[in-house]
């Protein structure tokens, strides 16, 4: 019997899971209030269908004519697509829960079905099946008799099954203070579907938990210390007097002693002298120290000289006692897991919503994994070092991007491993032996006579940029303009040395933070075209569109200028609206065709489920029908119609207020690309877009608007141009660190992607509901075996989860589609992508190499693309090893011109990772301080 038909006056639930009594599980339940939806009820939304009319059942073998409708009969009706996890009955509706989400797409194909003059109404559910409050009438309904149920039947030692915030909040209350239990943290796929706001209502949930946690912990150990027994080691304090100030040296080489810590001070004015027995150094279980350390000085002057102190690569920050001892102790006592300090949980507004939910959720699982790992006596070490050190990589992932400059005191950059001894010994008599020959070589070559009147060739620097300020770098070439990238055509520096295994690779993004600030936004506004193709606008020829334009006419604009975004300017052009890009009509497109139904369904955030999931021939030809019925209409609207979004669009706009463009500007005199990427491009209100990918940049003509004056747009600067900007410079490849995308965390690890045999129409859709401007293309999965076509119901078995990745689509593809051409939105996106692109189709070599459009275009679709805007090379999909470096990265954008590249696994050809123009510019713009205003 399944779990819950058992209990009476109870609704069906779920089922009870291992280890509880009977009843213990019912008695949680009512402990539970009604709050909002986790990441687990998403997660099971997936798999819960809503099914009315179930009197339509009457009559289908196996349930008697003329009886109620049991719970058990469901279950036996719909056993047959899946496993039945939970069933609940309330009048002539009902919610079926399935282990998997198979079932609940074998069970939808049930819809409309018929039976004594009934159909059955089958569809997706919007909440899942609750428990809370159906306990009633019972003797656990209070929380005491609940928790004194749920304390006896927990074993010693429980596992979670997941690692959502409210389930691992419940384990750890029904642990209670001297449990020995212990979970892995992870991060739950369904969390990345939370808002912002319930992630950190969760988050702070979690945080309250841990703190009464710690007191609890701390009650029980001065217990066991009153009772002679053993209790964790705490460190006395270091003996400062009452003015004393720690401060947290960290960057230092792993297994620094105290007396490196001290060298760092010597000599410093202000510091004075420090005492060894002041300096506290945690270690590891194996006595080895992190390369970081806390410093008590004397007094609050003395640490405040201390600060001012720079090393390279050492980082210095004010402490406390209590921070010094809990860093001792987390260490001594969890292996080696660093305490994280991130302070209050701050999810910063320039990530997107899938990001920072990502962000906020690893937050919360390290935060569970190092309270446990630090709450678990010394005897039970061994338990917890999996979750521990666990959680001590989420916590640095998510130090990294809550707050970068805490990441390297955490995660230095990695560094190649050291030669064995053997194989150092070697090369290092590889090398004496070369010195000797050169010098030989040199000794008996004759000496040319020198020539003064010729001018001495000074080779171009090969090395990476010091990261203090040099007068040599600063200093701009004969005939360059200062802070402007150089051109392309220009010679490039000569090949570097190889250096050695043993030497430690550097990166210097201090320069690339100079490079930014010290160009200002004319320079970049004169070079701007740089690199681009040779059909690109000039200047002052900038597309703007008005709300009475059509959406045909406006596609075909955007179209021609290859560009997917415009601003968009009042009628009569006295004042700017904002930007209207091809993101808004996708949306509105999927509006048009899904209107809203009776009770308030947007449309234009999902489509029905019905579209999403069904793959039959009916559903191809409704869809059709629908085309052809709506699409029309839709072309004929204008854009002041269908415009939706945040206020101003996505996009900045800067006013340049002199009569040549970029001369001076409301921000101040020719800001530098630096304060632009922070103040327009990073907007700091989280109620708007959480990035813009272009600016504005505008004048009045005639005076202004109080005169009358109109708008005025003289250029327009995407993230993209910023790409190319740094891919001009000629040092960009000596100061990216060596590290690879994957391990600086850019990009996004969950990957959309689309089935090759879908429809355009569903994956306007799909980018509409997930909220992104670009799916990549899988290989169509074979379903052959999914499903037995010849019975009813379906029999479903489990399909392959990851497919090889041949393509990209993405909502710039809808702008050369017109009235003409409408049927071209039923169209698989394979044979779409393959008609733009040929060699996807062939399966040939496509990692970061130039690949021509193919020429082939069957479909009047394709016939007279490559017009003026349309690129002449470049390709629809780019794709790079799982361990691509950032620069690769890099050129593999700007080489082809497209907007994101794909990590994929060497041997599966699986999509891991995909990185946009937004992950670069963010990435670097997050390693660089704001500029004062």
């Amino acid at each position: 019997m399944y779990g819950g038909y058992g209990y009476p006056q109870q609704p069906a639930g779920y089922a009870q899971p291992a280890g509880y009594a009977p009843g213990a599980y019912a008695a949680a339940a009512a402990m539970r209030q009604p709050s909002a939806m986790t990441g687990d009820d998403l997660e099971r939304i997936t798999r819960t269908i809503h099914v009315s009319g179930i009197r339509g059942l009457k009559g289908q073998p196996g349930i008697a004519p003329g009886e109620e409708i049991s719970e058990e009969d469901l279950a036996a009706f719909f056993g047959n697509d899946g496993e039945v996890f939970g069933v609940r009955i309330n009048g002539q509706n009902c919610w079926i829960e399935f282990a998997d989400v198979a079932g609940a797409m074998s069970a939808l194909r049930k819809d409309n079905t018929e039976s004594g003059g009934h159909h059955l109404r089958i569809s997706q559910s919007k909440t899942p099946i609750r428990s809370n409050g159906y306990a009633k009438g019972r003797a656990a309904q209070t929380i005491a008799a609940a928790a004194a149920a749920v304390g006896g039947a927990v074993k010693s030692t429980v596992h979670a099954p997941s690692a959502t915030m409210s389930f691992s909040k419940g384990v750890a209350q029904q642990q209670g203070v001297g449990g020995r239990g212990m979970y892995a943290p992870q991060i739950s796929f369904p969390a990345g579907q939370l808002s912002p706001e319930e992630i950190i209502a969760s988050i702070n949930q979690n945080i309250a938990f841990a703190v009464e946690f710690e007191k609890k912990q701390a009650a029980a150990n001065a217990a066991a210390a009153a009772a002679g027994a053993e209790t964790r080691e705490v460190p006395p304090p270091p003996p400062g007097g009452a003015g004393a100030a720690v401060v947290r040296v960290s960057g230092l080489p792993a297994g620094s002693a105290a007396n490196a810590f001290l060298e760092l001070f010597e000599g410093v004015p202000g510091v004075g002298t420090i005492d060894p027995d002041n300096v506290l150094v945690p270690l590891d279980a194996n006595g080895v120290g992190f390369g970081r350390a806390y410093v008590e000085f004397s007094g609050a002057e003395a640490a405040a000289a201390a600060l001012r102190t720079s090393r390279p690569g050492v980082e210095l920050a004010a402490s406390s006692r209590a921070e010094a001892t809990a860093a001792f102790t987390s260490s001594r006592f969890s292996f080696s897991v660093p305490v994280v300090s991130l302070g209050p949980v701050r999810v910063p507004s320039s990530l997107p919503t899938k990001r920072a939910s990502a962000v906020a959720s690893v937050v919360a699982s390290s935060r569970r994994a190092l309270t446990r790992g630090r709450a678990m006596p010394k005897s039970d070490r061994a338990t917890v070092a999996i979750g521990a050190a666990a959680g001590a990589i989420a916590a640095g992932a998510a130090a990294y991007l809550c707050n970068p400059s805490a990441f390297a005191s955490f995660f230095p950059f990695a560094r190649e491993p050291a030669a064995p001894a053997e194989k150092k010994r070697e090369e290092d008599r590889a090398r004496e032996a070369n010195a000797e020959e050169k010098e030989k070589d040199a000794a008996a070559a004759p000496v040319e006579p020198r020539d003064d009147a010729k001018q001495e060739v000074v080779p171009a620097p090969v090395g990476p940029p010091a990261m203090v300020d040099s007068p040599e770098r600063d200093r701009p070439a004969a005939g360059a303009t200062p802070g402007v990238a150089p051109s392309r055509r220009a010679k490039k520096p000569e090949p570097a040395e190889a250096t050695s295994p043993n030497t430690p690779l550097q990166s210097d993004l201090g320069a690339i933070r100079d490079l930014l600030a010290k160009t200002h936004l004319s320079e970049f506004l004169a070079q701007m075209h740089v690199g681009r193709p040779e059909c690109a606008p000039p200047a002052r020829d900038v597309l703007t569109l008005t709300p009475s334009v059509t959406v045909d006419v406006a596609l075909r604009e955007l179209a021609e200028r290859s560009v997917v975004s415009a601003p968009l300017l009042r009628d009569d052009g006295k004042d700017y609206l904002g930007f209207v890009s091809v993101h808004d009509i996708v949306h509105a497109l999927v509006a048009h065709i899904f209107p809203p139904g009776p009770m308030g369904y947007c449309a234009s955030v999902e489509a029905p489920e019905w579209f999403l999931i069904d793959d039959t021939q009916d559903a191809a030809r409704r869809t059709l029908k629908m085309i052809h019925d709506k699409a029309p209409g839709f072309c004929a609207r204008e854009l002041g119609s269908i415009r939706r979004g945040p206020e101003g669009g996505d996009g900045a706009w800067i006013l340049a207020s002199g009569s040549s463009r970029g001369l001076r500007t409301d921000d101040g005199d020719d800001p530098s690309m630096l304060h632009v990427i922070q103040h327009q491009f990073i907007p700091r209100s989280p109620s708007v877009s959480p990035l813009h990918h272009r600016v504005a940049v505008y004048r009045y003509v005639d005076d202004g608007p109080e005169s009358g004056g109109k708008v005025e747009v003289t250029d327009i600067i995407s993230l993209s141009d910023i790409t190319r900007f740094l891919m001009r410079w000629d040092h960009i490849e000596h100061c990216i660190t060596p590290c690879s995308a994957a391990d600086l965390g850019l990009g996004a690890v969950r990957v959309d992607v689309v089935s090759s045999d879908s429809s355009l129409l569903r994956c306007f859709a799909l980018m509409s509901r997930f909220g992104v401007s670009g799916l990549g293309v899988t290989e169509a999965r074979d379903a052959s075996g999914a499903r037995a076509r010849d019975s009813w119901p379906p029999k479903p078995t489990m399909l392959p989860v990851g497919c090889k990745i041949i393509g990209n689509i993405s909502e710039s593809d809808l702008r050369r589609i017109t009235p003409e051409h409408l049927e071209v939105l039923a169209m698989p996106v394979g044979a779409f992508i393959e008609k733009l692109n040929a060699k996807l189709a062939a399966g040939g070599e496509r990692e970061l190499r130039d690949e021509p459009l193919a020429s082939a275009r069957a479909h009047p679709l394709f016939s007279g693309m490559l017009t003026r805007g349309e690129l002449s090379d470049g390709k629809l999909c780019v794709t790079a090893r799982h361990d691509a470096s950032l620069l690769d990265v890099m050129r593999a954008m700007a080489r082809n011109r497209v907007h994101r590249v794909y990590l994929c696994d060497e041997d599966t050809g699986v999509a891991k990772r995909v990185v946009t123009h937004s992950d670069l510019v963010r990435f670097f713009a997050m390693f660089a301080p704001a500029e004062d205003e």
